[in-house]
């Protein structure tokens, strides 16, 4: 059983809440809410939202699946700008809450993040009999240490685009809090794998977006990342970009992200 000091050190990780932001239909985008079962019998709250055409398109066949795993601040609804431009690109997406965020239950921990993305994962391939070839998987921050674990266990993924991303817990909180209580959150931290380990082992499809201006994630854990990574990744750099600022808008990082995502799914226009 983890201890206050152990549990406090780990929530240094997420920031998550209940409060409503954004909603898809404030986008003009069909959406359908459901709800997962996830792991321990908690549910999880999800939205599905299918690719969007114009009338008398020439094709209306989706591109392909993007499963998102937020950073785990705020909730889903906060984070759906990041994703929902996707729909209009000829993507479906689904995102959902994991435990602790917007309407699902229980309780944030490294641990039940890899687990939800998990469940979120097995539901598209059960209840939209979607084959994991046919999946992008897009993480960001906590999401990404998420995504590196369900990845590199699932080879067969279609590829994967990561944002935000440390190397390590213990790095993470040393290089971020600095000496002294960075020392302390360090010893505190419960083990867990490291996103770093996971890296390197990933055989599908590897881009990793990184703002200029990111201050979420240290420096040294950056350049870490970047060295870890297998020598077939993209590394897409958007300068003035802040941390979650790179997909929020038109750039020259959603058109990399389109032509990445397509090339991994193997269709053309």
């Amino acid at each position: 059983m983890a201890s206050f000091f152990e549990r406090a050190t780990e929530g240094l990780f997420f920031e998550p809440d209940r409060r409503p932001y954004w909603d898809h239909t404030h986008f003009g985008v069909k959406g359908e809410h459901v709800r997962i079962v996830g792991q321990h019998h908690c549910e999880l709250a999800g939205l599905w939202m299918p690719a969007f055409f114009v009338p008398d398109a020439t094709d209306s066949t989706p591109k392909g699946t993007v499963l998102f795993a937020h950073a785990c601040t705020r909730n889903m609804q906060f984070h759906l700008p990041q994703v929902i431009w996707l729909v209009a690109a000829g993507f479906n997406v689904f995102t959902y809450d994991p435990r602790g965020c917007g309407r699902s239950q229980g309780t944030i921990s490294l641990t039940s993040i890899v687990e939800d993305l998990q469940s979120a994962f097995s539901y598209l391939k059960k209840e939209k009999a979607l084959d994991p070839s046919e999946i992008i998987l897009f993480g960001q921050h906590a999401g990404a240490y998420a995504a590196l674990q369900l990845a590199q266990n699932n080879p067969s993924i279609a590829a994967v685009v990561l944002e935000s991303v440390w190397a390590t817990q213990s790095g993470y909180l040393l290089n971020r809090y600095g000496p002294g209580i960075g020392h302390l959150l360090k010893a505190l931290c419960p083990v867990q794998p490291n996103p770093i380990d996971a890296l390197c082992r990933l055989t599908m499809p590897l881009a990793l977006a990184v703002a200029s201006l990111d201050r979420s994630i240290p420096e040294s854990e950056q350049k870490r990342v970047m060295n870890a990574c297998p020598k077939h990744r993209e590394i897409w750099l958007e300068k003035g970009a802040r941390q979650l600022d790179i997909f929020t808008r038109p750039s020259e990082a959603r058109e990399r992200f389109l032509a990445f995502a397509q090339k991994a799914l193997q269709k053309d226009d």
